[in-house]
């Protein structure tokens, strides 16, 4: 009796074992990507205004040490977008920071953390905490924290797109949450209006999440979905309140005009979630919408709407994005739809197929050993083996994915770096740079050598004797080129 006691106590304590170690390696997989990250940005950041920094921040400042900033200064439209919040936050953090660069870049990659919680969260909401389920979500966390995707987030002036991105989520996680009118409700517009002051694209916020109000089980939905469009329609209306379209942009006619090139540039955009090549992000493009039109018409008769209507609305956000994409930036030319800037925005068709598809796998097979139609066993387990054949063509765009921009992510990130350095140097040394230095900081010079003038009067950006945090090589001890 007691060496059988011995025995079960030694089996417990190895179960425990097992299982604590079997925990670390999930825990340990899922956050890897954030600490590989967190490591990308801290080896390849640089502080040094770039392109449309020297059109918002410095500007700003000089207005603020006046006295002359306004409301309307910052909700100013610029390009397409209407920024406010992302402005509110740039001068917040130069104020705290000297106009240190690298800050921007920090809260940046903090807030799309934060992001990925709230995706994290809503997935638990499906699947619950459990070995199995935190495995499934580790390719989601790889594609996630690609090192392509954060050779975007050295693009400090990006940051609008990490809110708008934001707002997105948590107007999702917050309408999926409420089962009321209630205050998580409320907050939910609140979120969809962080979205659509911070970057273009989170006007398509507002669709999107009325489909999710419309498709979710809920109490009070006609009150919501009257309140959603209310809100809608002031937003929006106070969005295009004296909005001008940029001179330099293209006509949104350009695709009606060439309907093929406008096809073809929207599939070149869907598809480059996978892969930056221009033919083969067309034909993966065209991959993924046949996986979804299979994976709903394969599980047309259980769809389960309720659970998977926010992973639906999360595609249609992807799709309008790449229509928008296609719309504003044909004219610029087919090439234009790979940009790298707006690989932010355009990465959540994988994801959500992803996600929808692993609830379909979830339903399994019933147990019919009392079912007296004998076929439905058969049919059921044929249906799963298909969505199982969906699943394996899912994971393997993820991975190729995964792989593909690792190796592009590193040589972007090294690149971006060397380039940054040398624009820290030039403005550092602005007095004394040619024009055509100068240029690869933003294209007019005069303004270059006017607000770095105003940055070094004020002791801001790279004139800032102790601006690199982390210990970073401080750019003033590089000789002039």
């Amino acid at each position: 009796m007691e060496v059988n006691c011995i025995d079960s106590l030694k089996n417990i304590r190895t179960q425990t074992f097992k299982n604590k170690f079997e925990w670390s390696i999930i825990i340990a997989l899922l956050i890897a990507p954030l600490i590989i990250g967190a490591i990308y940005i801290r080896a390849y950041g640089v502080n040094v205004p770039y392109w449309d920094q020297w059109d918002t921040v410095p500007v700003f400042l000089e207005k603020l040490y006046n006295s002359q900033l306004t409301f309307f200064d910052l909700l100013a439209q610029h390009n397409e977008s209407r920024p406010f919040f992302p402005n509110v936050v740039m001068i917040i953090l130069a104020e705290f920071t000297h106009y240190n660069v690298l800050y921007e870049i920090y809260f940046m990659y903090a807030l799309y953390c934060v992001s990925f919680i709230i995706l994290y969260l809503m997935y638990v909401k499906d699947h619950s905490i459990s070995k199995s389920s935190c495995l499934k979500f580790i390719p989601v966390s790889f594609f996630f924290f690609n090192l392509f995707q954060m050779s975007n987030v050295l693009y400090g002036v990006r940051i609008g797109q990490s809110m708008e991105i934001f707002g997105l989520i948590s107007a999702l996680y917050l309408i999926d949450k409420s089962k009321n009118f209630d205050l998580i409700f409320i907050s939910s517009i609140i979120a969809a209006i962080i979205s659509t002051f911070s970057f273009v694209a989170g006007l398509s916020t507002w669709p999107v999440c009325l489909m999710l109000i419309f498709l979710k089980d809920s109490e009070q939905k006609r009150k919501k979905i009257v309140l959603w469009c209310v809100s809608a329609i002031a937003v929006v209306g106070i969005y295009f309140h004296d909005y001008v379209k940029p001179s330099k942009h293209p006509s949104l006619l350009y695709s009606f005009q060439n309907p093929v090139n406008g096809v073809l540039d929207f599939l070149s955009s869907f598809g480059s979630t996978i892969s930056r090549d221009l033919d083969t992000s067309r034909v993966i493009g065209i991959l993924m919408l046949i996986l979804l039109f299979c994976i709903i018409l394969l599980n047309r008769k259980n769809l389960r709407i309720n659970k998977n209507a926010k992973w639906y609305a999360l595609m249609l956000y992807s799709l309008l994005v790449s229509l928008e994409i296609s719309l504003g930036r044909s004219g610029f030319g087919t090439e234009s739809m790979l940009s790298q800037r707006y690989y932010l925005l355009t990465y959540w068709s994988i994801i959500a197929l992803y996600l929808i598809e692993l609830n379909y796998l979830d339903l399994g097979i019933p147990d019919c050993k009392n079912n007296i139609k004998s076929q439905e066993p058969l049919i059921l387990q044929k249906k799963l083996n298909y969505n199982y054949l969906l699943m394996g063509i899912i994971l393997a765009l993820l991975f190729m994915s995964v792989a593909t921009h690792l190796i592009m992510g590193i040589q972007e990130g090294k690149e971006t770096k060397t380039e940054r350095e040398s624009m820290a140097n030039y403005l550092e040394n602005y007095k004394f740079q040619p024009s055509e230095n100068l240029k690869t900081l933003y294209p007019n010079t005069t303004i270059v050598r006017q607000r770095a003038s105003f940055l070094e009067s004020r002791n801001l950006s790279v004139f800032y004797k102790d601006n690199n945090p982390g210990n970073i090589v401080s750019h003033q001890q590089q000789n002039v080129v």
